[in-house]
């Protein structure tokens, strides 16, 4: 019965939350971020913190979340924190090494707040696979927020995070979630189901994985290659991660967590000649003479992907350098062809992509299929050219002789005279008529 009485309670506390919301900046392809509750994971060195946003219809289900300070009165019969965070340990919300060992939780914030307006470009548009309308976040925008903290003392191998299930083991509550390993986002936001196995690579968190195929991330490969086949141009561009580089490449950081600000056009440079030197592109069966077009640091995530122009620290687990290599045509090539041979323990796929005026032809080059090839199938296709327009004299306007535009300049002097000596008649004329 006390569950009623709080549930109403915290409900209507929350009424009086004022209408602000705050912003985030990833895009999301699946809806999940619209779902009643959202959580985001974020795996650290020591501890597991898990920030929530609890739909304030469903704050029945994470009771033992809500804090005395909500009530008016103690409630009779209600466990006190240190019982209700073992519950939530133990069966609410919970995080399993690959020992079996479950975590411990704490709380450290819970309070009132408005949902995050996440971005949802795809609200209301009928999913194509499901065929059904993809929902948008609830109308209600009140939350409960919570932090909590799962610590931990040896960095576990792997993660199982368990959300609120019934005896069968279905989810009691529509949980969309996102989940980063040191930083390094693991996976976009997807539905939190029953059982969801992390396995941790403290080495390189990039790749950190999900055992579940539904709870892969949107940009998986480190290593990018792309060919655009234009008139008169052929452009190379290489998007690499520079902690995949270190396996062909020495880097003289300081660190092992950043790209410091005094580092940054070093590492830029290093890389861009370190693949200038291996440029192997076959432009019709010859080498064209290569030009650095471009070379930066790029953020790329679901949302945007941008040049970082200005040197700052970057975390090394996700930095990326893009490398932009052009050459210059006669025409439209016949065949344009690269082999890529950059493989390593962890580099076995590597995503390419041809594209030509018809459009993009995706490809993933390995190490058993590493050249990619492009041969020009375009049979209608016409090189854009310019071309003078000859402009019918009907069209051409009213023809004026010189002589009359030079008499009309030698007349303006005297009309800006006129219309001085105008302006000052005009107040004289205005008293005149006010007396």
């Amino acid at each position: 019965m006390h569950k009623i009485f709080f549930s109403f309670f915290i409900f209507i506390c929350l009424a009086f939350l004022s209408a602000g919301s705050s912003k985030a900046d990833w895009i999301n392809l699946t809806g999940a971020e619209n779902a009643r509750n959202i959580a985001e994971i974020y795996v650290e060195k020591d501890h597991v913190r898990i920030k929530l946003e609890v739909f304030v219809q469903d704050l029945i289900i994470f009771d033992e979340m809500i804090p005395e300070s909500f009530f008016p009165e103690l409630i009779p019969g209600r466990p006190d924190l240190e019982v209700r965070q073992k519950i939530i340990a133990d069966r609410l919300f919970q995080v399993i090494t690959d020992t079996g060992k479950k975590l411990p939780v704490t709380i450290n914030l819970v309070e009132p707040r408005l949902r995050i307006d996440r971005p949802s470009p795809f609200a209301g548009i009928i999913n194509p696979y499901t065929r059904q309308r993809i929902p948008g976040p609830p109308e209600d925008k009140r939350v409960m927020y919570v932090e909590l903290v799962y610590p931990f003392s040896d960095k576990p191998k792997s993660l199982t995070f368990i959300p609120p299930i019934d005896k069968k083991g279905i989810p009691r509550a529509s949980i969309g979630f996102i989940c980063y390993h040191l930083e390094v986002p693991v996976v976009d936001f997807r539905q939190l189901t029953d059982e969801n196995v992390l396995h941790l690579d403290w080495d390189d968190p990039w790749y950190s994985a999900f055992e579940k195929k539904q709870l892969k991330r949107t940009l998986q490969s480190g290593v990018r290659t792309y060919l655009y086949i234009e008139p008169y141009e052929v452009r190379h561009e290489i998007l690499v991660r520079v902690k995949d580089m270190m396996a062909w490449m020495e880097f003289d950081l300081r660190g092992d967590e950043y790209i410091e600000e005094d580092e940054f056009n070093p590492v830029r440079e290093q890389v861009a000649k370190f693949f200038m030197d291996r440029e192997n592109v076959l432009i019709d069966g010859k080498r064209l003479k290569p030009i650095l077009d471009r070379t930066a640091f790029v953020e790329s995530s679901m949302l945007r992907s941008r040049f970082i122009e200005i040197p700052e620290r970057v975390p090394l687990n996700t930095a990326m350098i893009g490398i932009v290599i052009t050459y210059l045509t006669d025409s439209i090539p016949q065949e344009v062809e690269t082999r890529w041979d950059l493989f390593s323990d962890q580099v076995q796929k590597v995503t390419a992509r041809m594209t030509d005026p018809a459009g993009p032809f995706p490809y993933d080059l390995e190490p058993g299929d590493n050249v990619l090839k492009w041969t020009n199938y375009l049979k209608t296709y016409k090189i854009p050219t310019v071309e003078r327009i000859m402009v019918a004299d009907a069209h051409r306007g009213i023809p004026v002789p010189v002589g009359s535009l030079v008499c009309a300049g030698l007349l303006i002097p005297f009309a800006l005279t006129a219309v001085s000596r105008k302006k000052k008649v005009i107040p004289y004329k205005s008293q005149v008529v006010i007396v």
